[in-house]
């Protein structure tokens, strides 16, 4: 079983505040994907999710494995780049070396008002290799990471077939015709 932490999505809401890690191991939790950072959806600046050290540091400590997410808006290459650095930085940053054993994923979603709503499919798959490619060169494992809709309908996900997926499908049971290694089947669930 997993866990998601995000401080923070779609505006300020506040979403998982601060974790007891603890008593989320004994929930029965085998690992957490923990947002590192994120770029926001106008302005385009990276941003340090506030409990990302926190949580990757109290979620280790307390025997579960860890892995990260990187909420993406690149609109080219070259901020594909600079948001995979911005991970690596921050695993260096804090000496997280041994703490990542799970993947590394970018997250990539967009909607209307978003700075990436209006990539082609080519730009977006671009900027989804690129990202994967540096994290994968610099020894960790990345991940594609978005809903289901989305992957089949404005990624080349044939092109992106070297890197694993990890999908969100929340209808109960999934309609992604690829494999996948992590389902992320609700945005409600609940551990003590």
């Amino acid at each position: 079983r997993i866990i998601l932490t995000d401080t923070a999505r779609k505006g300020s809401k506040q979403y998982q505040g601060i974790i007891d890690w603890k008593k989320v191991k004994d929930s029965g939790i085998d690992f957490a994907m923990i947002r590192g950072a994120y770029r926001g959806h106008t302005e385009g600046h990276i941003n340090e999710d506030a409990t990302f050290f926190t949580n990757v540091k109290n979620a280790y400590e307390n025997g579960i494995k860890v892995g990260i997410y990187f909420y993406s808006s690149a609109v080219n290459e070259n901020e594909a780049i600079e948001e995979a650095e911005y991970v690596l930085n921050l695993i260096n940053k804090y000496s997280f070396q041994k703490y990542i054993t799970y993947p590394i994923a970018v997250d990539i979603e967009d909607f209307e008002g978003t700075r990436n709503f209006n990539l082609s499919k080519e730009e977006r798959t671009k900027i989804i290799k690129t990202f994967c490619e540096k994290i994968k060169n610099n020894g960790y494992k990345p991940v594609v990471y978005s809903y289901t809709y989305f992957l089949e309908t404005k990624l080349d996900m044939d092109s992106l077939s070297n890197y694993d997926t990890w999908i969100a499908d929340y209808y109960g049971n999934t309609w992604y015709k690829r494999n996948y290694i992590i389902w992320q089947y609700t945005d409600k669930g609940i551990v003590d």
